[in-house]
Order: C-alpha cells, then structure tokens, then sequence
C-alpha cells in the first residue's frame, strides 16, 4: 500500500491519508463532479459534520419533493408513466384520466365498485359509485349496490333524477339489468322532505318481524259479563291470544301495544242475555278500560234464549302505553251478557 501512495497524491500521516489534489475525488467513476462523487452503494455511520439539522431537514424535503414531482405518475408494466394515476402539486389524487386534474383528495373518473364474495363466487356483493352517467352531465351523481346472483341482476340505484341535478335534491331508485344509464323501471322516489313516492306494487318478503299488530279470541266460551249499571260498558274477560308482534297479550282479555301510531281495530262477537227480554245491547272498542265511541255497534235480543251477534272497525291513533279490549253493556237493564264467540284483532297501518 505504502508502494501505491508513493506514486500518488494521496500522502499518509499517522493512521490517516489525505490529498493534496484540488479537483473532485471519485469511487466507481473516473470524472467526479463533486468533491466526493460514489457510484454504488455505500454505508455510513455517525453525523455529517458542517450541515445543521435545518439545512439537512431543507435537503430532505427538497429530495422528496423532487421525487414526488419526477414519480407523480404510476408507471406502467413498460416503465412509461401512463398516467392512469396521478398526484397534483397539492397532494390530490387523480385516478382513471391522464387528463382531468383532481379537484378533491382523490378523485376517481370512472367508476368504483367495492365488492366482498363469499364462498361460492356466484353470489357477491357489489357497490358501484359513479360521478355520472354521461361525460357531457358531469354533476349528475349515482351510486349502484345489487346482489349479484347467477342472473348478473342488480337490485338497487340511488342518485339524481335529471342530468344536473343534485343527488342530495331528490333520489331514486331504479330497477334494471343495466347498471350504467337509466334504461330501468323508475319504483321509488325520495324527496328533500323525506316524501316518498312508491310506484308499483308493495309485497312484504322479509324475514323481520313486520308490523305490531296483535289478536285474541274466545271460542264458545259461556264467559258471563256481569251488569251492575245500566248503559256502563263492561271488558269482556275469557280471552285466549292468537298472534302478537310487538304487542303483549294481558290479563286474557286486552292488548297492549308498545309503540304509538295509526292501528286498523276489528271486532266480533255473539251472545245471550241471561234473562229478561227486548234488551238493547251495545258493543264498543275499549281504550284503557274505557269504551270508545269509534267502530261501535248494537243489536236488540227479544227474549234470553235469542241469540245475538254484532262487530265493529275503527282506525285508532293511539299511544305505546294503550291497552285494547272488547266492552259491552246492556241499556235496558241489568240482565248480564253471555259471551260465546268473540274476536279483536289490531294491526298498525301508519305513525302517529
């Protein structure tokens, strides 16, 4: 080594070496363009003296900004950038056009779908989101969720009606095996509002639990409703339930609901007095022990062993802490009722 250097510029002192030569020093490259230019790898270690944190903090930054400006374009399989995704000089993301700059964080000029298939790759589901469905109605917004089945058929669209308009205006859902125009059937329209507007028929097929609604009957009974006062409806006691759905079958001869809104309330039932004659006889809905004049009926019995029938509907706006039941009364005298027959059903047909 000492050989080398004997030759050469470079002169050692102690365990050091140094060079007396003024141009650039180069590894691996003959013409250096720097003091010290290294082509190849090289390793490091300890601190870089003369630069401060602020200026090497300045270097950095420039490097990445550098190579964000020069690398903004994913490269295609060839290693020519194509494009296809780009970074604005703000940071945006442009995705599916090499020319429409991004207006947003990311901007996707297309079509996205999101998609999760289970098992067996025939039954999938997919969420398309699209900016619009003509280039010439860019403001025109749509999303597209379907089940895809072995028929490929979607099952829900929701966006804009006209080209133009806001999404958040009006939305609409579509039925139709094409996912990117508007060539299906227009079934269901929401409003601002939260107005809806159904076209076409309504057929409950789910597995859920449905509307409240709720049922109960006696079935030749002989239940006696006793009379202490007449024109005073009487509960008819002795019921047996026969289906509930949010509602709760109580003390066998009421409903309760646990929900407020409009509910369809039929009523029937048949009887004998147990005495007396040319009796008067009324039936009535009751709303918490007390009989309501809505979906009332009344049939006069000549003598006790005649029998009588009689029913009622109303549509009833009540309250989640009510409680429905059959009353009857006698306005003639205090002869009591025989109950053989009777039935109360209530099913909920709209809110409050």
């Amino acid at each position: 080594m000492a050989r080398y250097f004997s030759v050469s510029k470079w002169i050692r002192k102690g365990i050091d070496i140094f060079n007396r030569n003024s141009g650039n020093v180069g590894i691996g490259t003959m013409s250096p363009s720097e003091k010290l230019e290294v082509i190849g790898n090289f390793l490091a270690s300890g601190t870089v003296q003369g630069v401060t944190q602020a200026e090497f903090d300045t270097l950095v930054n420039n490097l990445m900004a550098d190579l964000l400006h020069r690398h903004s374009e994913l490269s295609a399989s060839d290693g020519n950038p194509d494009g296809i995704v780009r970074v604005s000089a703000g940071g945006n993301i442009a995705m599916g056009s090499s020319t429409l700059s991004p207006r947003e964080s990311v901007n996707i000029f297309g079509r996205l779908r999101i998609s999760a298939s289970h098992t067996n790759n025939a039954n999938k589901f997919n969420i398309i989101v699209a900016e619009q469905f003509n280039s010439d109605a860019e403001n025109e917004g749509f999303i597209i969720v379907h089940a895809r089945g072995g028929d490929g058929s979607n099952s829900l669209r929701w966006g804009g009606a006209a080209a133009g308009q806001n999404a958040a205006t009006e939305h609409q859902w579509y039925t139709a095996a094409d996912t990117t125009t508007r060539s299906g059937l227009l079934r269901l329209i929401m409003d601002s509002s939260g107005n809806l507007d159904h076209r076409g028929k309504f057929v409950w097929r789910g597995e859920e639990t449905g509307l409240p609604f709720g049922s109960m009957f006696q079935d030749n009974g002989g239940t006696v409703v006793p009379i202490s006062t007449i024109g005073v409806a009487v509960v008819i006691a002795g019921m047996s339930v026969g289906q509930t759905n949010i509602t709760t079958f109580l003390n066998a001869k009421e409903i309760a609901l646990s929900i407020n809104g409009r509910f369809k309330i039929d009523w029937s039932i048949s009887f004998s007095t147990a005495g007396g004659s040319n009796q008067n006889i009324e039936g009535r809905i009751g709303v918490n022990n007390v009989a309501n004049a809505q979906g009332s009926a009344h049939r006069f019995i000549g003598t006790a062993t005649d029998k009588g029938s009689m029913g009622g509907t109303a549509i009833l706006n009540l309250d989640a802490v009510d409680r429905i039941s059959i009353m009857i009364e006698n306005d003639t005298d205090t002869q009591n009722i025989i109950i053989d027959h009777a039935s109360l059903s209530l099913v909920m047909v709209g809110g409050s």
